[in-house]
């Protein structure tokens, strides 16, 4: 990830099921926080799955009683989530949960609207949750809930992929008015100082702010025909002057930086993965074939010909969420 220019990423729990097993996965996440050169965030996710032996409602006051304290001791997780689903837990028990949380200064977030209309959304608006997460099968109603909210949606479209499920409806969110276009975000509640957590503090009158800037503002998001998996062009116009970024490859790589028509920038894009392939010693030799000797050798020739074969369903998924 690194390598590629990440420097933040997230890191949930939820995958022990009993208080001694999320502690050790707070402990994991605690190591790398201070092992990597990267700005992680931890999320505490007591309420993932129900555990063999117990129902929903047992396990929530089990994670009330014991696991929330504990996390919450360790200092590590910023935030708290739960999974609000048909066959996991219901918007009350989440409730429950999340009110706890918010006592121990856990920030919220709430994996909602996944499978079923499961009233996830709704909760995390009601209960100031910085994101709602997944979307899938989201409802009108709640996206205009949204649209009056800080709670910014988050869709998950590799996810949905996996499941074999439909995207989440991108366009509906952004068309009712949810905070989901980044972009726009950064343009009325940027803090360029964040780097990539740029919209990380947004106060309530920056929200309304940016709801009145989208009302006032043409913003249109295109497909781009590249052959590049990660292709970013942001062009602006205001007040007679004009604009224009290029990101390719990697969200770190500015390839082209202009204004008012006079380049200020401009990169070689030809090369770039070739040369980064070839500083990480993963470049393709002449004569190299995916069946290679060795089962190593072979595996990392099926995955560098999956990074090719994954632009276009890419390309796919993003046509899909932007134009249904």
């Amino acid at each position: 990830m690194r390598a590629m220019g990440v420097t933040c990423a997230e890191i949930k729990t939820g995958y022990g099921l009993d208080t001694r097993t999320e502690l050790k996965q707070i402990s994991v996440i605690d190591q790398l926080k201070k092992a990597q050169k990267m700005h992680i965030v931890g999320t505490f996710m007591g309420l993932h799955a129900v555990p063999r032996g117990m129902d929903a409602d047992e396990y929530t006051d089990e994670c009330i009683r014991e696991s929330l304290p504990a996390a919450a001791g360790t200092g590590v997780c910023e935030f708290a989530d739960a999974f609000v689903e048909r066959g996991a837990f219901s918007a009350e028990q989440a409730k429950r949960y999340f009110l706890k949380a918010k006592q121990l200064g856990f920030s919220l977030k709430v994996h909602a609207d996944e499978m079923t209309p499961s009233g996830g959304t709704r909760l995390g608006v009601e209960l100031g949750a910085k994101s709602a997460d997944h979307l899938l099968k989201i409802l009108d109603e709640d996206i205009a809930l949204l649209a009056k909210s800080q709670t910014v949606a988050t869709v998950l479209p590799l996810t949905a992929f996996c499941l074999g499920e439909e995207y989440a409806p991108a366009r509906r969110l952004i068309d009712g008015g949810a905070i989901v276009a980044a972009a726009c975000a950064g343009i009325v509640c940027g803090k360029a100082e964040k780097q990539l957590e740029v919209i990380s503090q947004v106060s309530e009158e920056q929200t309304q702010q940016l709801k009145q800037y989208l009302a006032q503002t043409p913003v249109s998001v295109r497909l781009a025909d590249t052959p590049y998996i990660f292709d970013i062009d942001v062009r602006l116009e205001g007040q007679g002057h004009t604009s224009r970024v290029r990101i390719v490859e990697y969200h770190t790589n500015i390839v082209l930086e202009e204004k008012d028509g006079k380049k200020l920038l401009e990169k070689e894009i030809a090369g770039i993965l070739g040369y980064d392939m070839y500083c990480s010693g993963n470049q393709f030799y002449g004569g190299d074939g995916i069946v290679k000797k060795g089962v190593e050798n072979t595996i990392r020739s099926v995955g560098r010909l999956a990074h090719d074969g994954m632009a276009e369903t890419d390309k796919e998924i993003i046509d899909i969420m932007l134009n249904g």
